[in-house]
């Protein structure tokens, strides 16, 4: 596929705009469609409506439709938007051809982005417990925070995905920041006090909601009055506990376990009391409250305690937000996306254990959650540190594809769940957020945004596969000869660039271990690539299928396997 250049980039999306037409994708790879020799017409989708700044709101007599992110720092955002000459930033992406739907103009000349395209249909408002921003229709840089202007998180492709779903106006609220804990910050109501190991095997007692410290001693007695202050500063070790939220704010500091779930709740409905003012032109239609995002868990993940509580605690948190906000109308679905941190290289025991809490709720696995819940795997969106602006694990290493891709299939959960929403998603059968082990792969690096076709106003990724296969998800040692060594790759890497797919496919058993990205034949084939593969025991080992060829019966279980050694384990 060639690469389009910058200016006939920036000229089909002048011409779009001046002709109020949207631009096409050729799908699979983000560029623009141009002519037929350089992307066959059967690749060819269009993407989501244009809101220019120039189109009238439209339809802001029709009720509301609200939706609600919650979260860490992963939910805020850090996916950087510059400089354009940066792997992994939104200007590069964009200079390379992708998310034209993002920009408003680009300068012919020089090939850089004069100005964002804006959702006249989208407002955004975000509170971060000390002071609220954006009240603004959504675009890239809507956040007016000097320090966040130059960064993007998932609610960028997520309202764009829910502005085209509905014929309504749509308010997406933020709340909260990041460093914050499911197991103490967002403790749910009706949590109680527990004792649990740390990671010395030593036994403590965690706060209870509304209770403090977040951690005392395993004998710790109810506090007295005489205990006022004794405990200031120490929030782990702590001979006694306070056991309500009024004396935690007079007797030890202003924060107790499940505050930041009270203060977003606090801060949402605030919002909501005066919608008025963040949706312009209400006139007194009404709102609906049709779903919550929840981006969390690495803190929890990273402390014993609150991971062995994780499946416990998400469960109860949805069942809390429903008793939180039930006094308002909507349908009230629940998008979680996991923790996935390293992608498919694999979790520690704390990390898996919060993961798989995570999808345990996913409504195709928890009947109480059926038609209510889904989760998203985050691990397809993690991109490595040399491909990425930033060596910055805990934000998937600042790289825009990742938080972009996270919003999108944020929005592909959310759209499916809804329902009653003016159009619909086509399920397409690579998409990470209906599977919850590495089976499917995910679409590459810059994979086109959801498309628009005028005709059947149903937005898709295009074309469905029909393969029987999928990348492998497990990562495989390549030789790269210009380097002269082995490096560990993914089937990310394999296809991520559009003008090295070619280079890197031809590497020894990169195109059998990664068929979708590479475009080639996968049923019923083995991968020729050595991979990472872990035991059931945890231990990590690098194999061919040969190896799995000599047990199948056991080895094609191990994760993953059955999509790498496809002949083997069929």
């Amino acid at each position: 596929m060639k690469q389009h250049s910058l200016f006939v980039l920036s000229s089909l999306i002048v011409g779009a705009r001046s002709a109020s037409l949207p631009l096409r994708y050729c799908h699979g790879t983000s560029f623009s469609c141009d002519s037929d020799v350089d992307c066959p017409s059967s690749k060819c989708t269009y993407p989501f409506e244009w809101t220019a700044d120039s189109i009238p709101n439209q339809g802001y007599n029709r009720q509301v439709k609200v939706f609600i992110m919650m979260g860490q720092s992963n939910n805020v955002g850090y996916g950087e938007v510059g400089p354009k000459e940066t792997e992994g930033t939104l200007l590069n992406a964009i200079s390379n051809g992708k998310y034209p739907h993002l920009v408003g103009s680009i300068n012919q000349e020089t090939g850089n982005v004069e100005s964002w395209s804006v959702r006249n249909d989208v407002r955004i408002v975000y509170n971060d417990n000390d002071s609220e921003r954006g009240n603004v229709n959504l675009k890239v840089g809507w956040d007016n925070h000097p320090k966040r202007r130059g960064y993007i998180g998932p609610e960028i492709q997520f309202g764009h995905m829910m502005g085209h779903a509905y014929d309504h106006p749509v308010l997406i609220i933020k709340v909260g920041t990041g460093g914050r804990s499911l197991g103490w910050d967002f403790l749910p109501p009706d949590s109680s006090r527990y004792v649990a190991e740390d990671r010395s095997g030593g036994l403590w007692s965690y706060a209870g909601h509304g209770e403090c410290p977040e951690r005392s001693v395993l004998n710790a007695t109810l506090a007295t009055e005489n205990d006022c202050n004794s405990c200031q500063g120490n929030n782990f070790n702590c001979p006694v506990y306070w056991a309500s939220e009024e004396e935690c704010s007079r007797c030890h500091n202003s924060f107790y376990a499940g505050w930041q779930f009270d203060e977003d709740a606090k801060n949402v409905k605030q919002i909501l009391s005066r919608i008025d003012q963040y949706v312009p032109g209400y006139r007194r239609q009404g709102f609906d409250i049709e779903g919550f995002v929840f981006v969390q868990g690495w803190n929890d993940s990273t402390n014993n305690a609150q991971s062995s509580k994780y499946r416990e605690n998400i469960k109860r948190y949805i069942e809390a937000i429903d008793v939180e906000y039930k006094e308002y109308s909507g349908s009230k679905k629940f998008v979680i996306a996991t923790i996935g941190h390293n992608g498919y290289g694999g979790f520690n025991s704390r990390q898996e254990e919060v993961f798989e809490a995570q999808t345990s709720v996913d409504g195709s696995r928890e009947s109480t959650f059926e038609g209510k819940v889904k989760v998203v795997d985050s691990r397809p969106f993690w991109v490595d540190k040399e491909l990425s602006p930033a060596d910055s694990f805990t934000h998937y290493n600042n790289n825009a594809n990742s938080y972009i891709r996270m919003g999108e299939a944020i929005g592909e959960a959310m759209i499916e769940l809804l329902p009653d929403r003016v159009q619909t998603l086509e399920t397409p059968s690579t998409s990470p957020s209906i599977s919850f082990m590495p089976s499917t792969s995910p679409l590459p690096s810059g994979s086109p945004s959801d498309s628009f076709n005028p005709t059947t106003k149903k937005p898709s990724l295009g074309p469905t596969i029909v393969e029987s296969c999928h990348d492998s998800p497990l990562r495989m040692k390549v030789f790269i000869e210009n380097e002269g060594k082995e490096k560990i790759k993914s089937c990310l890497w394999a296809g991520r660039v559009v003008d090295k797919i070619a280079e890197r496919c031809n590497l020894p058993g990169v195109s059998t271990h990664c068929p979708i990205s590479c475009g080639t034949t996968c049923k019923n084939v083995d991968s020729k690539a050595r991979f990472k593969v872990q035991k059931p025991d945890g231990t990590m080992i690098n194999r061919y299928c040969s190896f799995i060829a000599k047990n199948p019966s056991l080895r094609c279980t191990f994760e993953g396997v059955s999509d790498t050694c496809r002949e083997t384990c069929q």
